[in-house]
């Protein structure tokens, strides 16, 4: 045993840059044999050695006895000792959770405050055997593949680390190095439950997969460490790709290009889908699942326009048109509604730009008529007024017979679900519509009297912010935006 935990130490370099460890014991025979042989060889180590252990009050008189047991150990070998007592019963309660979860997260919280820098390290007795249970439990229960699966030998924990020298041997080798060194232990009666997953996979499956192969723990902890490796590579490729996908992002929301999207590699979609829930869920949560992404997916190669779907806990996905938004809240589609007078030789300021009203002043203006630029006849009935759209909303456009519903041209020049409560839409006295900058005007304006002296301009100036967002969602907008 002690060549084979030499060599994985060695090959994963554990205490290259650690200098103090914490050996996580319960009093059994997989944390006393760690315990053991790290404070054996602390010196070859060049390493600090010292013990925790976490009462769970979960078995009573039991728990006790093991605080007891490790408490005579560590002071038969001088080892210092942190003992620390947590309530799992009242938290797991209060916060709705089965009770292993409950112990894992208080006991996690111990180790977290005690890596108190990156030299430091929390040491668990994990081993291979441990290591063919996660992976087989994973398999056969569904896991997020974008996460890895089985034990990590190494990762950070709080300012520093979490190690496991003992994923290399099995239960047995332990074992053995007990009766051989005289390593004393104790036996957790419920490690002989039937009542816990784990003891299940322990007890039927796992002497079958060993009688298959004897090294199937080797086999394993290999795919595990090559699964590890491959995500992180391709984690970093996500990184990469999700930066040139997304268009824009706040602490609540992320707004991505689906045409960018969809010509990256499935594998990249998924992981990239994977890093925007992630950050928008602060990370490892667990309500993001295979199934939450592939529907993702399959709404982003959706051929209708506009979807939404609501993933969970509050986030939002919808797509418009060429962009997809993933929101804590629904803010795309909240109702803005807007309405503010525009006054002869006044403006308005809207979220989309600003539309000012001014007398005709010469021949230039005229030769810019168009998208962003109308003249009116003073025989419009000022104010004008300036507001967001209404149900049923109807334009009389300029070269057509009849009206069109703004609904409609909203949805020809492939406006955003998200910018057509913000759009801008001009009315008269009368409440008609006479321009919707950037996309129609009305005929209202072709059938005024427009002497020279008797005319008005209207002109709508896009704000800098917007004109990428404009552009993006207009047919041929870019053209229009920038020649005038």
């Amino acid at each position: 045993m002690r060549q084979s935990v030499h060599n994985f130490i060695e090959k994963n370099r554990f205490f290259t840059y650690i200098d103090r460890v914490f050996v996580a014991i319960s009093g059994g025979p997989d944390s006393m044999a760690l315990l053991h042989y790290l404070w054996t060889h602390r010196d070859q180590w060049n390493i600090s050695v010292e013990a925790v252990h976490i009462n769970h009050q979960l078995r009573a008189d039991e728990a006790d006895a093991d605080e007891a047991f490790v408490r005579e150990e560590c002071q038969e070998y001088g080892i210092p000792l942190t003992v620390q007592k947590v309530d799992v019963t009242s938290y797991a309660n209060m916060n709705g959770m089965a009770t292993q979860l409950a112990a894992r997260e208080l006991r996690y919280k111990c180790f977290t405050a005690l890596c108190e820098n990156e030299r430091t390290a929390i040491v668990t007795a994990h081993h291979g055997d441990d290591q063919i249970e996660t992976v087989m439990m994973k398999i056969v229960r569904g896991y997020l593949p974008l996460q890895g699966i089985g034990i990590k030998a190494v990762r950070s924990l709080g300012n520093g680390y979490l190690i496991r020298p003992f994923l290399g041997i099995t239960k047995e080798k332990i074992e053995n190095y007990c009766k051989e060194e005289h390593v004393h232990y104790r036996i957790d009666s419920s490690n002989h439950s039937d009542k816990y997953t784990r003891n299940r996979y322990r007890k039927e499956l796992l002497p079958f997969i060993k009688k298959e192969n004897a090294q199937a723990h080797v086999q394993i902890q290999r795919q595990v460490e090559w699964n590890q490796d491959d995500q992180a590579f391709l984690e970093r490729l996500a990184e990469d790709a999700q930066a040139k996908v997304t268009e824009s992002q706040t602490e609540t929301s992320v707004t991505i290009s689906q045409v960018l999207f969809l010509q990256l590699s499935i594998p990249l979609q998924r992981r990239v889908i994977h890093l925007i829930l992630n950050y928008l869920y602060n990370y490892n949560s667990p309500f993001i699942s295979s199934i939450h992404i592939e529907q993702i997916i399959d709404l982003l190669n959706d051929t209708h326009p506009s979807k939404k779907l609501d993933v969970r806990n509050g986030l939002i996905v919808s797509r418009d048109y060429q962009v997809c938004h993933f929101s804590k809240t629904d803010s795309y589609h909240k109702e803005t509604g807007f309405q503010t007078a525009l006054l002869y030789k006044g403006s308005v300021q809207t979220a989309l730009g600003e539309i000012s009203a001014y007398p005709f002043k010469d021949q230039n203006e005229t030769d810019r008529v168009g998208s962003k630029l109308i003249i009116l006849s003073k025989d419009v009935t000022f104010p004008l007024m300036v507001r967001s759209r209404l149900p049923g909303d109807r334009i009389e456009a300029k070269g057509m017979a009849g009206s069109k519903k703004l609904t409609r041209l909203f949805i020809d020049r492939k406006i955003s679900q998200s910018l057509r409560d913000e759009w801008p839409v001009v009315v008269d006295a009368d409440g008609s519509i006479i321009w919707v900058p950037l996309l129609m005007v009305s005929r209202k304006v072709e059938h005024q009297t427009q002497t020279e002296a008797n005319r008005i301009v209207l002109r709508f100036k896009p704000a800098d912010s917007a004109i990428p967002l404009i552009n993006r969602h207009l047919t041929g907008g870019s053209q229009e935006i920038d020649e005038r």
